[in-house]
């Protein structure tokens, strides 16, 4: 019934609160790079801890058991019966038991059901596969390798035969709590004390209607964990809230100061509007190094198709920069147009009068045949990459806000909401040409110009998204409110040949591409399916995020693998 329970109470939290813009889908518990939450002597490994896949679970139960054994205290506690109690016989639960039982450690494995329970549920014929991502090897007490799940069913099973190795099957998790040094875990079968607990309890999956199909769905046991006092990434508190204001003070000032009192502060005898380029310069080449360091493993396709190389487009976006939008208009053509020679129209064709383009008519040509010509053109064989390969308002978010890539608002009304571009994106529009030919009207008090300046340039472009970037990931202002954005929308969604591919018979559910992609695809949803993603179908914008993350090779640039085609290949 418990566990019904918290089935019940799982599926109601994957449901709550999925209108709101601060829904993000799923979350994982705060952990150390050990895998201990903030418990002291509670640890969580497998799919709770973020390693979905099999490879990576089997490696993750045998680091946390290894890291037990190196700091286990010279004297047991004397009021245990277990060294370590270990919560769910999966890949993660097993090898991180088998591990501590080879040290000597007094361990007890409680499941639920029967061991490898999940892996019993996909049938004996499914395709298993070695995940890419993560360490080249196996490094556990279990084997794996592509195969099929009865193969690998009878393999484990033959090697926990042969270790003797007991399980508590048919046992379930009441309650873990810990009073003072000791563990007091709560089964249905009665009361056990412990040192140290693993828990490697699996993800709830529920079944979601997407069009005709049932889809798996993931959620975290999020009910279960929060009775023990687990804290769990992105929870509001105290400190949490007083950084949301701080965030957006200090963002605040930091901007009003630029735009309307820049020589408040100088240095050097430049004032905040000529530090400030190159200070957003230093931060996305420094911000830039470190997601080159994150992201630096390369992949590509064997055959036709583009495949994606992080370093190369990180690199991209810093050079573009530091050359195009700092060097070229700050110390060798020293015209700031210089800098709109890469940015379309509003970025570099903003609502101004034309004539002040015409004493240099080079810049407005520029605008426009970037705008109206090489930007359509681009779009229709690589979709919104510009947004990752050379915009400086993207280049802030692919490096300043990638940490926080993960916080982007998910769900199907977050999805909605996109449309917001569209009001911005015609407001630009009609600003740009009313004053354009001198028609600079008032509105609510204002000349078109100034609201521009105050509405889309002020708030929607600076600090609404860059305070955000700790709350919302990088990406609010491309999704949402970017007219460039709205523009590629409207010559490319029905047209474009970008696409991105899924193999389904790869797709384990891990949900890994959706928690990573920072404009909110549902990538999860059409991985299952097998169906191909791009500008007619979604916001995605070709950062090629979800297909480094994926563990199994299922996404890909370009049309879907044929059969023998080679997966991507992974550079160390």
């Amino acid at each position: 019934m418990a566990a019904a329970a918290d089935q019940s109470r799982g599926l109601a939290q994957a449901q709550e609160n999925q209108s709101s813009i601060f829904y993000m889908g799923p979350r994982y518990p705060v952990l150390d790079r050990w895998g201990q939450t903030n418990i002291r002597g509670l640890y969580l490994a497998g799919d709770v801890a973020g390693t979905p896949d099999i490879k990576a679970a089997i490696n993750g139960g045998a680091a946390v058991a290894r890291r037990l054994v190196a700091e286990e205290p010279g004297e047991r506690e004397p009021d245990v019966e277990y060294d370590v109690i270990v919560v769910g016989a999966g890949p993660a639960g097993v090898s991180a038991a088998m591990e501590l039982r080879r040290a000597g450690q007094r361990v007890l494995v409680i499941e639920r059901t029967r061991a490898f329970s999940a892996i019993r549920g996909l049938g004996v014929e499914r395709e298993l596969f070695l995940a890419s991502t993560g360490s080249p090897k196996v490094d556990g007490p279990l084997w794996f390798g592509d195969c099929r799940a009865g193969e690998l069913l009878a393999r484990w099973t033959q090697t926990l035969d042969e270790s003797g190795f007991p399980i508590n099957e048919n046992e379930e998790l009441r309650e873990i709590k810990k009073i003072g040094a000791v563990f007091r875990v709560t089964t249905s079968r009665g009361e056990y004390r412990a040192a140290r607990v693993i828990a490697a309890i699996g993800r709830l999956h529920f079944l979601k209607k997407v069009g005709v199909e049932e889809v798996p769905v993931a959620e975290m046991p999020l009910e279960f964990f929060r009775r023990c006092g687990i804290v769990y990434e992105r929870d509001w508190h105290i400190q949490r809230y007083a950084l949301f204001v701080l965030s957006c003070l200090l963002v605040g000032a930091f901007y009003v100061i630029k735009k309307f009192n820049p020589h408040l502060i100088t240095i050097g005898g430049l004032g905040l509007d000529k530090l400030y380029t190159i200070l957003y310069s230093a931060i996305i080449f420094g911000f830039g190094i470190r997601s080159i360091v994150v992201w630096r493993r390369r992949r590509w396709r064997e055959a036709e198709g583009s495949g994606g190389s992080q370093t190369l487009r990180l690199l991209s976006l810093i050079f573009c920069q530091v050359f195009f939008f700092w060097i070229l208009p700050d110390y060798i053509v020293k015209d700031w147009r210089a800098g709109n020679v890469l940015y379309p129209w509003p970025l570099g064709l903003r609502p101004t009068t034309f004539a002040a383009y015409l004493e240099k008519p080079f810049y407005l040509w520029a605008a426009l045949i970037g705008t109206l010509v090489a930007l359509p053109i681009v779009v229709q064989f690589h979709g919104k990459k510009f947004c990752t390969w050379v915009c400086g308002c993207g280049g802030l978010a692919e490096t300043l806000g990638d940490p926080w890539r993960h916080y982007s608002p998910k769900g199907t009304i977050n999805t909605k909401r996109e449309k917001w571009i569209y009001l911005v994106t015609g407001f630009t529009a009609v600003s740009t040409v009313l004053v354009g030919f001198g028609y600079d009207l008032r509105l609510f008090g204002l000349r078109l110009s100034i609201l521009y300046d105050l509405t889309v340039d002020l708030a929607l472009i600076a600090i609404i998204p860059v305070a955000m970037y700790f709350f919302l990931g990088g990406k609010t202002w491309c999704r949402y409110w970017c007219p460039v954005v709205g523009w590629m929308n409207l010559v490319g969604k029905k047209t474009s040949r970008f696409q991105v591919s899924a193999d389904r018979k790869r797709c384990i559910t891990c949900g890994m591409c959706d928690r990573y992609c920072e404009v909110g695809v549902p990538v999860m949803r059409f991985a299952v399916k097998g169906e191909s993603f791009g500008m007619d179908n979604s916001s995605c914008i070709g950062c090629g995020i979800c297909i480094q993350v994926c563990p199994t090779d299922v996404l890909q640039f370009g049309p879907p693998r044929r059969e023998g085609q080679p997966v991507f290949r992974i550079l160390r």
